[in-house]
């Protein structure tokens, strides 16, 4: 019950600011089966293109992105970025908060993102931060925590929410507020 109460929390703020849009489209991940295969600006333009040209009533134009860094670099931004400006794909950021191992600090993937992002919009500027439309600091973390993930690698919903406030505070002091001061940012998990 906390995790719900504190899930519903955290995405009051973002269902308060996006009502007036609905957003559809799908999950990206940044590499293929294994990191080591890494998705490249072509891939993601493909998957970009293709769910847009879907034959259906529901428009797909927007992707989620579980990860700002691109797979096999510690914080190169990633080539979806490159992807979606080129195609104007609306962006849900994602932060990769939990660590490698289990009672491992979030800290240095949280300083290694936050490099990433800016990387890109050093690269993009304006273009980037237009299409993004909010950054989930986290994925599903509580639930392999404490859900029915049962004990696998992740994060408490207090420390969750512990990152999720020192990425606002790090972002508000940094040169990515004049591109996300406007931007939601809370996290996606799912709850029992």
């Amino acid at each position: 019950m906390k995790s719900l109460l504190l899930n519903h929390l955290l995405l009051f703020p973002c269902l308060a600011q996006a009502v007036s849009k609905i957003y559809t489209g799908f999950n990206y991940g940044a590499f293929w089966g294994v990191e080591a295969n890494a998705k490249k600006e072509a891939d993601f333009l493909d998957g970009f293109n293709l769910a847009r040209n879907l034959s259906t009533s529901t428009p797909f134009d927007s992707a989620r992105l579980f990860t700002c860094i691109q797979a096999g670099t510690q914080k190169s931004p990633t080539e979806a970025f490159d992807a979606a400006v080129a195609s104007k794909i609306s962006l849900f950021l994602g932060f990769w908060i939990t660590p490698p191992q289990k009672g491992g600090s979030p800290n240095p993937l949280v300083a290694n993102e936050m490099a990433a992002l800016e990387k890109g919009f050093q690269k993009h500027g304006q273009a980037l931060s237009n299409l993004i439309i909010g950054l989930s600091v986290g994925n599903e973390d509580v639930y392999r925590a404490e859900g029915s993930g049962g004990g696998a690698i992740g994060l408490s919903a207090p420390i969750v929410g512990q990152v999720i406030a020192q990425v606002k505070k790090n972002i508000a002091a940094s040169p990515l507020a004049q591109y996300m001061s406007s931007k939601p940012i809370g996290h996606v998990d799912t709850v029992q």
